[in-house]
């Protein structure tokens, strides 16, 4: 195995492992985890950054400038709007430099297509492996301590599905996994009639979280991959979506119980 290809799964695995309800409700452990993940990173990413010419870097820079503006933008607001702790901040600021050199490593390290697949494959693996702990948790297969509590809300249950995290530390991480699942699924064209199961299983992978963020997120995405396969044609897509938005104005939704 490529010693690149091996970084790849090195970091996947631990930021994998790092968001696990496990590491992350144990405050001692998640910061000895992750602080090991950053070090990790960060003499990665200072070996890489000593090959790299300036040109690259600089073209780096420009092309993620407005997601520096946004994690810019966020460390003030968490500071001086929510003014959350020094300790806390401290931790959240580091989310975002880890954020931005994985970015860059992760562009060092994957040189060509068959490994950015290789990539894609092996998250795949992963996020499967969640989503079916979640499913079995869903139904009450599973009944142990490592596995976040679910909501104790009623309208966050349906039949014999309750709210679940899988191994993620929340259900909104563990619902959007799922629509990881989808993009990189789609991305590796393999949409296809035999698959037709595993986007069920998938599709109730999503609905268990009971996350609106993984079902709003999730909607886009097939939006805009049936309009990418011409699935929907762009002339009845527009005309249903603007009379879709119109009706917001007119339409109060809330008084129908099952979306309130």
């Amino acid at each position: 195995m490529k010693i690149k290809l091996f970084l790849t799964y090195f970091f996947l695995s631990f930021s994998f492992i790092n968001s696990f309800y496990i590491i992350r409700s144990n405050d001692s452990a998640y910061i000895i985890f992750y602080s090991l993940f950053l070090v990790c990173l960060f003499f990665a990413s200072i070996y890489y950054l000593n090959n790299t010419k300036i040109q690259e870097i600089q073209s780096f820079l420009s092309f993620f400038k407005y997601l520096f503006y946004f994690y810019l933008f966020d460390f003030f607001l968490q500071a001086f709007y929510h003014q959350i702790g020094f300790t806390a901040l401290l931790m959240h600021s580091a989310t975002s430099v880890s954020a931005i050199l994985c970015i860059f490593l992760f562009s060092k390290i994957i040189e060509d297509d068959e490994d950015f697949v290789k990539a894609n494959k092996f998250i795949f693996y992963l996020l499967n492996f969640s989503l079916f702990i979640g499913i079995l948790d869903s139904l009450g297969v599973l009944n142990t301590n490592i596995l976040t509590p679910s909501k104790i809300i009623d309208s966050y249950n349906f039949g014999i599905f309750k709210n679940t995290a899988g191994l993620m530390e929340h259900q909104i991480s563990f619902g959007i996994s799922g629509v990881f699942l989808f993009a990189i699924t789609a991305l590796l064209n393999k949409v296809k009639l035999q698959n037709f199961f595993y986007f069920i299983i998938l599709t109730i992978g999503i609905f268990i979280s009971f996350a609106r963020t993984a079902y709003l997120l999730f909607f886009l995405c097939l939006f805009i991959y049936t309009i990418h396969k011409k699935i929907i044609p762009k002339t009845i897509f527009y005309p249903l979506l603007a009379v879709f938005l119109c009706s917001l104005f007119f339409v109060n939704f809330y008084e129908f119980d099952i979306i309130n």
